[in-house]
């Protein structure tokens, strides 16, 4: 489940594999969003009010809430997606049961950054906030992957 920015607007995903949208303050049927072939898993808001999915059919979708409501396929993972996390500037980090963490930029679909790999599935991903010279960004943890260190690659040590 995922709340937009607005705060008005609660975004769910089902075993249904539907993505629906429910307004808070006035409770009534949900807009349906669309849908993934098979269940929906994981749902994240993005800054700019598109909704990032991910599900048991492996793709990583976005969704505009207005409009004509076509998905965008972001990428896929090998097996069902399971975990999701934004970042700033657009960007998504998932995790699935092929056991990997992507990157992706969801302004940029097709083209992921493997952060690093577990040997059995991921079952959930955080963005840690990182503190440097009086301001804040966040950016994915993880730890060093084949001999290269994390800070190295991007990630928070």
């Amino acid at each position: 489940m995922a709340v937009l920015p607005d705060r008005r607007v609660v975004v769910t995903a089902g075993l249904d594999g539907r993505v629906l949208a429910w307004q808070i303050e006035a409770p009534r049927l949900p807009g349906e969003i669309g849908n993934h072939r098979g269940w929906v898993n994981v749902v994240a808001a993005l800054s700019d009010g598109r909704m990032v999915t991910g599900g048991d059919d492996g793709q990583v979708l976005t969704w505009p809430l207005e409009g004509i409501r076509k998905p965008v396929v972001v990428g896929s993972h090998h097996g069902r997606i399971v975990a999701v996390a934004v970042l700033p500037e657009r960007r998504v980090v998932t995790g699935g049961f092929d056991g990997r963490v992507l990157a992706w930029s969801a302004g940029t679909p097709g083209v992921a950054v493997e952060i690093g790999s577990h040997d059995r599935g991921v079952t959930a991903v955080a963005v840690l906030p990182e503190r440097r010279a009086g301001h804040r960004r966040e950016r994915p943890a993880c730890t060093d992957v084949g001999g290269v260190p994390a800070q190295h690659r991007g990630c928070a040590a």
